[in-house]
């Protein structure tokens, strides 16, 4: 009984330890892909201005805020999270603005500013200064805002223009929340917490944000580990929690966010009890089954040696009808036997309980058979529930990446994955001293379109100029939609006129294929309703450029798609370097 009951202890020991592991390790892993989705949206942004940074150096470097000013608005309009643009001067003045807010005033204090003449800036939440008036409604709650900031240089002289700055307003990193915690609340029943580098909780359980948050987790986590661990938290309840760490960026230093995920241990560690007090269960009742085994076996041994005795005390005392009745039992009755005649009934007695013993003995072996035929089925489960496990993590991620590089509403790649791929792909016509070209254009008054069809109509129209530039060009050719409606192509080992021929093609194309309106019918012709449609485009080649970099190829790009619109629309406009 002791054996059974260390047996039962031990496997009970290990079953609850690799449950809680497993539970602390779930909540690990949606703590990395909170820190990955906040890391990959900074990171969004930071290119928006890095790229944005290397068009304005054109117009900027002039003088000419106009265009710049229509950039800025664009770029706002594209992503709602961005709660003011800018681009100040090196005297810190405000030289144009999304909006025209605060354009003119003086930001040559705020932190943002004099960071950004260094180089790139991503600043930790903090509550609106000088926009707090202009963007907050009136009885809302503080405005909280993310600042990041880049230096911007003349494409020409290489000087410094200024620093264009953004302030993203922190509600972005609630919907992050919704998308990646909501789903998961059913099963995880977990809390989200997001703790700033000195220790104040920004985002968490009622009651928690504004809070300063001093536990071996947060600081665990704060100090770049990774991991999970159970801990008393200040509220007096035991809690499991999964962390990790926002890190920095190649080009600018991260926010070192704390990342933790918590769930009380009552409820993590539920199941691993009920696992636990099963286990003791079952092992106890084993036990008391085989105490009622040895008892009844040993009772069943005696008796028949407790009667022989008795028959043999009788013979003692002299009585004449006392004898040792022939017995199969034990070999034991052999002993008590006198007689030769009594030996062949002891023989016999022998060789039944041998049988019996064996009989027993294969019954036992049955027993223990389908003991380990019902372990490894449980094993196997195990490991068949872990395969799931990993297959469905794998197919998360996955998910994750695909949204992460494709623009949701036409299916083409987005703006930070054309950014990623292009780069890629000057380096390797620049390697290999090949050709490369850019095809940069947008719908012609897009919005009348969505002002007399509605948004709907509008998103069908992008998604039928994206078909119409998929039947153009090549499979290998990259194309991204890097604004509302702007769209850019990027061509390797093409050049040249045979470029300009396929922006023509692709322009041609789109004015002689109306968009067709499904359902809604002229009532006089009697025809499905059609929508004409035509853009403008920029082409620029890499050699024409003043360098092998994917935003100055964008950015001559743009400036001969702004050529195009200048000149009537409906057109091909190339790109061509001034004269030295």
């Amino acid at each position: 009984m002791t054996l059974t009951l260390i047996i039962v202890a031990f496997a009970q020991d290990i079953a609850v330890r690799e449950l809680r592991d497993r539970v602390g390790s779930n909540l690990q892993e949606v703590s990395l892909q909170m820190r990955d989705k906040m890391e990959m949206v900074l990171e969004e942004r930071y290119r928006d201005l890095l790229g944005l940074s290397g068009v304005l150096a054109l117009d900027a470097g002039k003088g000419e805020y106009a265009h710049v000013r229509s950039m800025l608005d664009s770029l706002q309009a594209t992503y709602d999270k961005f709660a003011w643009l800018g681009l100040a001067g090196v005297d810190g003045r405000v030289l144009v603005s999304s909006g025209g807010v605060l354009a003119g005033a003086s930001v040559a204090d705020r932190p943002w500013f004099r960071a950004g003449l260094e180089g790139p800036y991503l600043g930790d939440v903090h509550d609106a200064q000088m926009l707090a008036e202009i963007l907050a409604s009136a009885g809302a709650a503080p405005l909280r805002l993310i600042d990041v900031a880049v230096p911007v240089y003349s494409s020409v002289s290489g000087e410094q223009i200024g620093v264009l700055g953004a302030h993203l307003y922190w509600s972005w990193i609630q919907e992050i929340e919704r998308g990646i915690i909501v789903p998961l609340e059913s099963r995880l029943g977990a809390e989200l917490l997001v703790v700033s580098i000195d220790r104040q909780v920004l985002l968490g359980p009622p009651g928690t944000v504004g809070t300063t948050l001093d536990t071996n987790a947060a600081r665990a986590a704060l100090s770049g580990e990774t991991g999970h661990m159970v801990e008393t938290w200040p509220d007096g309840e035991r809690y499991l929690v999964g962390y990790s760490q926002t890190r920095d960026h190649a080009q600018y230093e991260g926010l070192k966010w704390a990342v933790l995920l918590r769930k009380p241990a009552r409820s993590a560690f539920e199941p691993a009890n009920h696992i636990r007090n099963g286990i003791i269960v079952a092992g106890l009742l084993s036990a008391l089954v085989f105490c009622m085994l040895a008892w009844l076996a040993a009772q069943r041994v005696s008796r028949p040696l407790l009667d022989m005795t008795h028959e043999a005390e009788a013979i003692n005392e002299g009585r004449r009808d006392a004898r040792i009745s022939p017995r199969n039992d034990f070999d034991e009755v052999n002993v008590l036997s006198r007689a030769m005649n009594r030996l062949i009934q002891g023989l016999k007695g022998q060789e039944q309980e041998l049988r019996l013993l064996n009989t027993t003995l294969e019954d036992r072996v049955a027993a223990r058979t389908e003991d380990l035929e019902l372990a490894n089925k449980s094993l196997r489960d195990e490991i068949a529930m872990r395969e799931r496990l990993r297959a469905e993590r794998e197919r998360m991620i996955r998910q994750l990446q695909e949204l992460a590089n494709t623009d949701a509403l036409t299916g083409i790649s987005n703006r930070r994955h054309f950014f990623d791929e292009g780069e890629r792909l000057l380096k390797r016509v620049t390697r290999r001293d090949t050709g490369a070209a850019l095809i940069l254009f947008d719908v012609d008054h897009f919005k009348r379109i969505n002002d007399a069809h509605g948004h709907g109509v509008g998103d069908e129209a992008l998604r039928h100029i994206v078909a119409r530039a998929q039947d153009t060009i090549r499979e290998v050719d990259l194309i991204a939609r890097v604004g509302g409606e702007e769209f850019a192509i990027l061509l390797e080992d093409e050049e040249g006129g045979n470029v300009r021929d396929i922006a023509e093609r692709l322009r041609a194309l789109v004015a002689t294929s109306p968009l067709v309106l499904p359902g809604q019918v002229d009532g006089v012709s009697g025809q499905a309703e059609t929508i004409s449609m035509t853009v403008s485009l920029g082409v620029a080649r890499l050699r024409d450029c003043p360098g092998p970099d994917l935003d100055i190829l964008l950015a001559c790009a743009d400036r001969a798609l702004y050529e195009a619109k200048a000149s009537g629309r409906n057109r091909v406009c190339s790109y061509h370097p001034d004269p030295a």
